[in-house]
């Protein structure tokens, strides 16, 4: 199952500020900018004092094994020793759950996650030969089996 959202990511910022504020997150002091090299994140478009507050987030808006265990995955979670150990797991199956789910809370977040990711995992294959002879490398590869593995483990699970 794929889901794909229309326009890019950005356009879904605007309903992304109206949901956190109105579920109590704070959204003033700061916009979100896209920085040239990292990409997007907060920008202060006021002074911060040293140990202010300007940032919060209610508990209701994290997606968390908390929100993962009272939704559609609950069942599986209580029954499966596997994903109650990998909370990682747990969040990419609620992320995916409530992704193709039209009416989820948390749409408005989702639809501004990046599509594309530029870390090692994600890399081509021309790409990570650029890696060899670092230790880096033995990580990648380390990766990728740990990936697979339990892509294998889950595939049978959620038949």
């Amino acid at each position: 199952l794929s889901v794909v959202f229309d326009g890019k990511r950005d356009d879904y910022f605007p309903e992304l500020i109206k949901w956190a504020t109105e579920n109590g997150a704070s959204t003033e002091g700061f916009e979100i900018a896209n920085f040239e090299e990292e990409g997007f994140g907060l920008k202060a478009t006021r002074e911060i004092k040293a140990e202010e507050l300007f940032l919060w987030v209610p508990r209701k808006l994290l997606m968390t094994v908390e929100s993962a265990k009272n939704s559609v995955l609950g069942s599986l979670y209580s029954q499966d020793r596997i994903l109650q150990a990998m909370g990682n797991i747990t969040l990419a199956f609620h992320l995916l759950c409530e992704r193709a789910n039209p009416n989820s809370f948390w749409l408005p977040y989702i639809q501004t996650l990046p599509s594309e990711y530029d870390t090692p995992l994600y890399f081509e294959e021309d790409e990570v030969q650029y890696l060899r002879s670092t230790q880096a490398i033995h990580d990648v590869f380390s990766q990728y089996k740990n990936t697979a593995r339990q892509y294998a483990y889950f595939y049978k699970v959620i038949q």
